[in-house]
């Protein structure tokens, strides 16, 4: 079962273009929409002109909950825009 869609406003190309080298190196591969790390398999699609992300965990070991996932995300976007 897939978690709900997280939407984050206000990416800036800057911040996305962050946002993948933060993830990258932490282990995170990308092939077109699709993401995944440890586990985990995401729908990830940026809408540059309306400076929205959108991320939908598709895929996650039993013991991580949907919310854990969206804290971690939202964590990684938090920690991104601090390094700009």
């Amino acid at each position: 079962m897939n978690c709900p869609e997280i939407r984050i406003d206000e990416i800036t190309p800057e911040l996305y273009g962050r946002l993948l080298t933060e993830a990258s190196s932490s282990g995170a591969k990308f092939d077109g929409t699709k993401a995944s790390i440890q586990g985990l398999e995401f729908n990830w699609t940026y809408d540059a002109v309306s400076l929205t992300l959108h991320i939908t965990c598709i895929k996650k070991p039993f013991w991580a909950s949907c919310e854990v996932v969206e804290m971690k995300i939202r964590e990684l976007v938090r920690k991104s825009s601090e390094a700009i």
